[in-house]
C-alpha cells in the first residue's frame, strides 16, 4: 500500500467567522497553471489496492455538508472502487464507490460524513480499496475534477 501527497494548498485555517460556508478541494499545478478542484490521478494510484492520495486538508471545527467529484473512467475492467475520507475512516465521505469504473459524478455524502465534525486539522484522503487493472488508453484525462467538499466551521 502506497501513499502519495498531492496537496498544493495553503495550510488549512478558519479564514473567516464561524458558520460561514467553506469549500475545500485539491489544486493541481501543471506547467505553472493552478487548476482548482482538480486531483491528478496516476496509473500507480489506481492499480494498487489500498493506495491513498492525500487530496487536501480541512481545518479543526469543519463540518461537512456536501461533496462533488467528477471521476473519469479509470478502469479497463470492473473492479475499481474509490473512497474519500480520513485516516480514521477512509470511507467517511464516499464509501467504495464504483464511479471510476465507467466515469461520472458523485454528489452525495455517505451517511457517516453528513454533518461530521472534524475536531482537528485533517487530511482528506482518496483511497482505492479495490484496484483497477489500468487506466484506459482512450482516457482523455486521469484527473478527478470538480472535487469540492462543502461545509462550515462550527466553532472558531
Amino acid at each position: 500500500m502506497a501513499t502519495r501527497r498531492a496537496v498544493v494548498q495553503p495550510n488549512a485555517g478558519l479564514y473567516a467567522s464561524a458558520r460561514t460556508k467553506k469549500v475545500f478541494g485539491p489544486n493541481s499545478i501543471v506547467s505553472g497553471v493552478t487548476t482548482p478542484g482538480t486531483l491528478t490521478v496516476l496509473n500507480t494510484d489506481v492499480t494498487g489496492a489500498g493506495n491513498v492520495v492525500v487530496a487536501f486538508r480541512v481545518p479543526a471545527g469543519f463540518i461537512a455538508t456536501g461533496i462533488n467529484m467528477t471521476v473519469p473512467d479509470l478502469d479497463t475492467g470492473t473492479t475499481l472502487t474509490i473512497s474519500v475520507g480520513d485516516s480514521v475512516t477512509p470511507g467517511r465521505l464516499i464509501s467504495a464507490s464504483t464511479i471510476g469504473q465507467a466515469g461520472g459524478t458523485v454528489s452525495t455524502l455517505a451517511g457517516t460524513g453528513s454533518y461530521y465534525l472534524y475536531t482537528a486539522d485533517t487530511d482528506i484522503l482518496v483511497t482505492f480499496p479495490a484496484a483497477s487493472t489500468a487506466i484506459p488508453a482512450s482516457a482523455t484525462s486521469a484527473n478527478i475534477t470538480n472535487f469540492f467538499l462543502e461545509g462550515f466551521v462550527g466553532f472558531p
